[in-house]
């Protein structure tokens, strides 16, 4: 609670002196090169991969160098998946920017330096932190998206549209998110593009270079336990009472995947794997992940980006939800991952298009809603999406 509230207590302190950071911050010499600015997580990352190929052949994009300025986690995972897409990807501190002055000022120079003449932030809901990279790019054209006050206050969104010479209508109703994306290339009049989602070449080239005894657990079903927010995560000891029914039942053995902070939360909730299961938590780069989920019959994730990069890589996803931001990136839509399929407490599972309205900007604080969806429902769910695919032959 008090890493939190440093945290909070930094990002609030930091606005004040940003006006004399960006005040004594000489501009670049300009230059024929656009910022694209994506400084939120791999599942927004992911989401947007389409639209990123797309934007790179918008009219005002031609013949200019693109620098992809994202969060330094993705850098890897971009530079394997996305070039391309960008000539220069630069990484973007995310903590460091929220609580370290000297970072911060550092990162606004050198923005600053670029000398950026089109600067893009295609992200639907935009933050201050966001915004501020765009001011401080002193590009000529400065494009965003007149995105509704979500991340920030309806007095500091007027201050920040200033900071853009176009902002691209938001899409009516309740888009999902990469209905959003597309939205904003279709603004830049990108052309429509149909992106393959990772070939099985390059998947095949990644895997020659694995650990061998990494090489070896490819294959098998994938449990992601990790999630942002604790209100997220489906219980622990319900993933292993999952994996201990999947291999009584199917003989299948299970892989456990997350990052370093999962592997914490794992430990220190003495929580014990079956003893078959392999645990990989914290040990897999994000390249590695996408490489043991490529191979795998199925994926079973909290709502977090593994989801999307299960969709991404055409395996099949079952995701338990508390209903966050529901519509919005959950569930996608049938004819776009026809090997997806969600599950959500009992109120909004009864009818979720009724409840999307209500559920599509609401971020759910409470570990309960997350934590009554029961092991049975899931492996149900799972079952089911299974038998539609392979009929009876997962269980072989």
């Amino acid at each position: 609670m008090f890493r939190r509230l440093t945290y909070i207590f930094c990002r609030l302190l930091f606005r004040l002196f940003d006006p004399f950071i960006l005040a004594g911050i000489p501009r670049g010499k300009p230059s024929e090169t656009v910022l694209l600015l994506r400084i939120d997580s791999l599942g927004d990352y992911i989401l947007f991969r389409e639209s990123l190929w797309a934007l790179r052949q918008a009219p005002r994009l031609a013949g200019r160098r693109v620098i992809l300025c994202a969060s330094a986690a993705l850098e890897d995972f971009a530079k394997t998946f996305d070039t391309g897409a960008f000539d220069e990807f630069l990484p973007f501190e995310v903590a460091k920017f929220y609580t370290s002055l000297r970072y911060r000022y550092a990162f606004l120079r050198k923005i600053s330096a670029l000398g950026i003449e089109l600067a893009l932030q295609p992200t639907f809901s935009r933050t201050y932190e966001g915004d501020l990279l765009i001011k401080a790019s002193r590009a000529r054209e400065r494009i965003g998206f007149d995105s509704p006050p979500k991340n920030t206050s309806r007095v500091m969104k007027k201050i920040t549209d200033r900071w853009y010479s176009e902002l691209a209508p938001a899409p009516s109703g309740f888009p999902f998110e990469l209905s959003s994306n597309r939205y904003f290339a279709d603004y830049m009049q990108a052309p429509a593009t149909s992106l393959e989602h990772v070939t099985s070449e390059l998947l095949n080239e990644l895997s020659t270079k694995l650990e061998p005894r990494l090489r070896f657990y490819l294959g098998k079903p994938l449990f992601c336990i990790g999630a942002v927010h604790s209100a997220r995560r489906w219980p622990l000891h319900y993933f292993v009472e999952l994996a201990v029914y999947l291999e009584k039942n199917y003989h299948r053995v299970s892989i456990w995947t997350g990052n370093e902070a999962d592997r914490k939360s794992l430990a220190d909730s003495r929580v014990k794997l079956p003893s078959s299961s392999i645990n990989l938590v914290g040990q897999l780069s994000l390249v590695e992940l996408a490489l043991f989920m490529s191979s795998a019959p199925f994926v079973v994730a909290n709502e977090s980006m593994a989801p999307h990069m299960a969709v991404m890589l055409r395996v099949p996803v079952v995701v338990i939800s508390n209903g966050q931001h529901l519509g919005r990136f959950s569930p996608y839509p049938r004819a776009l991952a026809p090997f997806y399929t969600a599950v959500y407490p009992e109120n909004i599972a009864t009818d979720v298009e009724a409840v999307i309205p209500r559920y599509y900007n609401r971020v759910v604080r409470s570990r309960q809603p997350i934590a009554g969806i029961s092991v049975e429902r899931v492996a149900e769910s799972l079952l089911s999406l299974l038998k539609g695919i392979y009929g009876h032959g997962f269980c072989r």
